[in-house]
């Protein structure tokens, strides 16, 4: 929720209820300012409340004697059960906003499905109106039959002010068993992120089965807890690298895409990506449509490896020598011209099939290192990692899938979309 809304929440309930309860200071200098139940009714529609939100709790303490106050909304389901918390902490020094998410999913295992619940914690903190400092801490606890004590998932991303141009990061993954946490296995990665989004790892340490030595080769470690905005101006940066072009010459975009999950627009250099992907989509996106501007730098070399040869020299790299000759014809618009036949002649292009080759190799390499966190940390959300699904048992996987063959129903599944726009 934005501060805007908070403060046209606070006017719509000063106009609409006498229902405030407000008690005066106390010795202290604290006091109860304001405690409400706000049922959510049609004239709120433009307030924007977590899915299945029934009603809405706000709380204001004052302390100082007015000098520092907390403000607290919770969001409740029909239940009462609170499905998001806003904390406001106000001094005359600095703001702290921290946002609470409760969930709970099921994870699914050979004995028994196990009621999982999720707690995610998001905290910023600002002085004198500059962030100094922002945190995201995740947590899980196990309440499943088949286990003795709860097993906990704590993960934790610090954020720390900017110097030298870049922000330096601390990430933390722990998981215990209540009452044993000196046992507690941990996975730590520190870093630094720069102003434009990329991400360098500075150490690493942990007592993980797999060697730490494998998480340092993750190329998205220190990113996979981030909102999608942040995951994808940081992985951009290593996926450029791995395309061999130069991330500052382009146009990023995230949008929302009807029909496809992004594009590369040549003319105006613009690489626009779908919000609404998976981050390991992201990953296989981003490199699917970079590969698009590898091809059509291969133009340039292509056309000089031409009249090397005719005087004798080098024609260097065969393969990318005709992608970029099938770039520059056109541009791509004979695909675009298919009308009814564009999905046969799409994917047997030549440029189709090596840009979904790198998105498919990139996709892999993301998934590999999301797997072995999972294997370490088995009881956490997926989101920790940068998953979006659940691990569903195969056998569950396999039945579902089937039965839906039968009933005939079909399963799809997205797949990235190159459109050349000129």
């Amino acid at each position: 929720m934005k501060i805007g809304q908070i403060k046209r929440l606070a006017q719509f309930v000063a106009h609409n209820t006498n229902k405030v309860i407000s008690n005066g200071f106390n010795k202290a200098g604290n006091r109860l300012a304001a405690k409400i139940n706000l049922p959510v009714t049609s004239k709120m529609q433009w307030l924007e409340c977590p899915d299945g939100t029934i009603s809405i709790d706000l709380v204001k303490v004052e302390r100082n004697f007015g000098k520092s106050s907390s403000n607290i909304i919770s969001f409740k389901d029909k239940d009462g059960k609170v499905i998001q918390r806003i904390r406001t902490d106000k001094t005359p020094e600095m703001t702290v906003e921290t946002r609470s998410n409760y969930f709970s999913d099921t994870h699914y295992s050979d004995k028994s499905n196990t009621r999982l619940g999720f707690t995610d914690i998001i905290r910023s903190k600002k002085v004198n109106g500059e962030l100094q400092s922002r945190s995201r801490d995740m947590i899980t606890v196990s309440t499943s039959p088949d286990e003795v004590t709860p097993v906990i998932t704590h993960s934790k991303l610090l954020t720390r002010e900017h110097y030298f141009g870049a922000r330096s990061e601390t990430q933390t993954i722990k998981s215990w068993i209540k009452g044993h946490k000196a046992e507690a296995k941990y996975l730590e990665t520190t870093g630094l992120r720069r102003n434009d989004g990329r991400v360098q790892l500075t150490g690493i340490k942990g007592n993980t089965d797999t060697p730490v030595d494998f998480f340092a080769k993750d190329p998205y470690i220190m990113t996979r807890m981030y909102p999608k905005k942040d995951f994808i101006k940081s992985v951009r940066h290593y996926l450029a690298d791995m395309n061999e072009v130069s991330v500052n010459s382009l146009n990023f975009k995230l949008k929302k895409l009807k029909n496809w999950a992004g594009y590369y627009q040549p003319a105006t250099n613009t690489v626009c990506i779908d919000m609404a992907n998976t981050k390991q989509d992201l990953v296989n996106t981003v490199g699917h449509e970079l590969r698009h501007k590898r091809q059509d730098n291969m133009t340039k070399t292509a056309i000089v490896n031409f009249f090397r040869r005719i005087f004798g020299g080098s024609s260097g790299n065969t393969n990318e020598n005709l992608l970029g000759f099938h770039f520059l014809k056109g541009n791509g618009l004979s695909i675009l011209s298919l009308n009814g036949r564009i999905k046969k002649f799409y994917y047997a292009s030549p440029l189709e099939k090596d840009a979904f080759k790198a998105g498919n190799r990139f996709e892999m390499q993301y998934r590999r290192f999301t797997d072995a966190l999972h294997r370490e940390f088995p009881f956490a959300k997926p989101q920790h990692f940068g998953g979006e699904t659940l691990d569903i048992n195969p056998a569950h996987l396999s039945s579902y899938i089937q039965k839906a063959m039968d009933e005939g129903r079909v399963v799809q599944a997205k797949v990235p979309l190159f459109i050349n726009k000129l």
